[in-house]
């Protein structure tokens, strides 16, 4: 998931949100058929109310965490099993769920962005 454009360069938060990049556990996710797809689904699922949890409770590293989580889960895990094609519904509602979620990611940016503007403001006085 590639997440480093040009408006980021400028971004307050941009050394705030490497670091916890780079605190991830970089695991690599291995995705068996012999394994439902469905249990796959709701991990994902799982991963998303987590983010949700932390978006509602302006806990915003968690939900920075968790959403990159869940995006990268479902835009490049998911899509590895071989009855990923074959269920639709579900392919569909994690679709709608990795568009919320990439919004909600870039208003939680957004915040951390004023966080890091208050931080900077009263370090300065």
């Amino acid at each position: 998931m590639t997440e480093h454009t040009s408006q980021d360069e400028g971004r307050p938060s941009k050394a705030r949100r490497a670091h916890l990049r780079s605190t991830e556990r970089k695991t690599h996710q291995t995705i068996s058929n012999l394994v439902p797809i469905e249990r796959y689904y709701t991990l994902a699922s799982n991963i998303l109310a987590e983010f949700d949890r932390a978006v509602s409770a302006q806990r915003l590293d968690d939900a920075f965490i968790f959403g990159r989580r869940f995006l990268t889960f479902s835009m490049e895990a998911i899509p590895k099993h071989d009855y990923y094609r074959n269920r639709e519904k579900l392919k569909a509602a994690n679709n709608a769920d990795m568009h919320r979620v990439m919004d909600d990611m870039e208003k939680t940016v957004e915040l951390m962005d004023l966080e890091e503007l208050e931080r900077r403001e009263i370090r300065r006085r």
